[in-house]
């Protein structure tokens, strides 16, 4: 995460922050995917959920939210947006707690799964490009 964290920030500067966004969303549906694998397949090696949980720190989606909010809020407005963001990140970490009480293992992989690949879907059919034009000239 440390490494290309640098990196994957000048890219987003230069070519926007949605592709980056859905490539992290998509690196992150890889990880309940894995699991999903693993639960169902006896022969599956757990080395696919290390390798699943690698890749995920390629580009990771948080300081990518946190840019796009940047790029999209007036400055008064950040701190409570960012504060905002994390609440309902840290929500749905205490809430999914509780979904492995109520539903399988496998269900709520399952249900990851699909949350994720949803917000994936989401970013690719319906969210708008947040950097502005002139931004992106002055990153070349």
């Amino acid at each position: 995460m440390l490494v290309l964290s640098s990196v994957v920030g000048s890219m987003s500067d230069c070519r926007g922050r949605r592709v980056f966004l859905a490539g992290s969303f998509a690196l992150m549906a890889t990880t309940p995917l894995s699991l999903v694998l693993i639960q169902i397949s006896d022969s599956a090696s757990p080395y696919w959920y290390y390798f699943s949980r690698a890749i995920q720190g390629l580009v990771y989606s948080s300081s990518i939210c946190f840019t796009v909010l940047a790029d999209v809020m007036p400055p008064k407005m950040r701190s409570p947006s960012n504060g905002l963001f994390l609440a309902t990140y840290l929500f749905g970490n205490g809430m999914s707690q509780i979904l492995a009480k109520v539903l399988s293992h496998l269900m709520v992989t399952i249900v990851a799964s699909i949350l994720v690949l949803s917000g994936c879907i989401f970013i690719i059919m319906v969210f708008r490009e947040s950097l502005p034009e002139e931004a992106r000239r002055k990153a070349l």
